[in-house]
């Protein structure tokens, strides 16, 4: 006799195995919303790096601030860190930061989208996309670590040179990926 007739002469058997799987995949949702696991993959990050002096000092600070911030009473650009190695060493790339009239922009935005989340209509709020565009055209990047580094749009070609981290020598580039406060 087959399984599929040992199945069906014996109902309480597949009940049994069906119930048995539901149990480990409910175990495994939990073990994973729960944090099974020792590294961060699935956290949502709520903190990035800043930083006061060009990238010297890494500064932990909101992660949905439109840079610059305020840290301590300085403004404080968003600052990207990588690394290839867990955190052995640290691949500081570059600052952000968003020209004074994207940054009121996006403000006026943010503001209203708190206090209207919707179109009325269950929607998404009507400047989503204005937000979006600001989030890309309003942004200026620029080198850490190097006092003679100018200010340039994100959206120049030459930005590309400056945000795009590689690991070190020696280093396969497969093991890059941000690294975040919540990874200290």
């Amino acid at each position: 006799m087959g399984i599929r007739e040992t199945l069906n002469d014996k109902p309480q058997i597949a009940t049994g195995i069906a119930g048995g799987i539901i149990a480990i995949a409910f175990i495994f949702i939990l073990w994973q919303i729960f944090g099974g696991s020792s590294n961060s993959v699935g956290t949502v990050a709520t903190e990035a790096w800043y930083t006061t002096d060009d990238g010297k000092t890494m500064i932990p600070g909101p992660i949905d601030g439109i840079s610059p911030i305020k840290l301590d009473g300085k403004d404080a650009h968003r600052l990207y860190v990588f690394t290839c190695d867990d955190g052995e060493t640290k691949i500081i790339t570059h600052l952000e930061r968003f020209t004074p009239e994207a940054r009121k922009k996006l403000e006026d935005i943010t503001k209203k989208m708190v206090e209207s989340p919707t179109s009325g209509e269950g929607g998404p709020p009507p400047d989503i996309a204005m937000r979006e565009m600001l989030m890309g055209t309003g942004k200026e990047i620029k080198k850490a670590n190097d006092p003679s580094a100018k200010w340039i749009s994100a959206m120049n070609p030459a930005a590309y040179s400056i945000n795009s981290p590689k690991c070190p020598d020696g280093q396969s580039s497969d093991n890059l990926r941000p690294w975040l406060p919540m990874d200290e």
